[in-house]
């Protein structure tokens, strides 16, 4: 097994680990995996990052960051008026 170490366009580095095998009639097999897989079904934005890191986790883009932002906005936006209305009625 070979450990690789990739980088994004921000210079933020992934680890992945590759194996390779041959199998029956000549076959060669390629297994590329990572520590974690994150799947976000939620259809919220994430940002991720690795305790006691400085930075995000590779492969996470400015928009990423963008959207995060206008969705906390909106989010705590939305409550902070429902709020003001029942504290002044």
């Amino acid at each position: 097994m070979a450990r690789l170490k990739l980088v994004d366009t921000q210079k933020r580095p992934l680890y992945l680990n590759a194996r390779v095998s041959r199998g029956d009639g000549g076959t060669i097999t390629v297994r590329i995996s990572c520590q974690y897989w994150i799947v976000n079904k939620s259809g919220l934005p994430l940002m991720i990052k690795q305790e006691g890191a400085s930075g995000d986790a590779a492969g996470q883009f400015q928009e990423h960051e963008v959207r995060f932002a206008n969705f906390l906005h909106n989010h705590y936006y939305s409550k902070l008026k429902i709020l003001r209305s029942l504290i002044f009625l």
